[in-house]
């Protein structure tokens, strides 16, 4: 698959799946169900490739409600704002 199908898939930019690829961005959330969708390859083997912990953190994330999702990304968004 090109980097235009992807994009096009992932409802993005090619210079975001470039980015990803160059590791300087890294895919959201709903972009990696969609890969899962598209690969039928699931999200904990995706994740697990490149770090067992991260995808551990990525299916409790999933496990939230949307309110609890909105929650905790504002509690992550202040705290690094702090730490800048």
């Amino acid at each position: 698959m090109y980097q235009s199908q992807l994009a096009t898939a992932l409802n993005c930019s090619k210079d975001h799946i470039s980015r990803v690829e160059r590791g300087k961005n890294e895919y959201t959330l709903s972009q990696i169900k969609k890969l899962e969708q598209l690969t039928g390859v699931s999200i904990e083997h995706m994740l697990e490739i490149e770090s067992p912990a991260k995808a551990s953190w990525i299916r409790e994330y999933s496990s939230l409600s949307a309110k609890q999702r909105d929650i905790f990304d504002n509690l992550a968004k202040q705290a690094l704002k702090l730490a800048q």
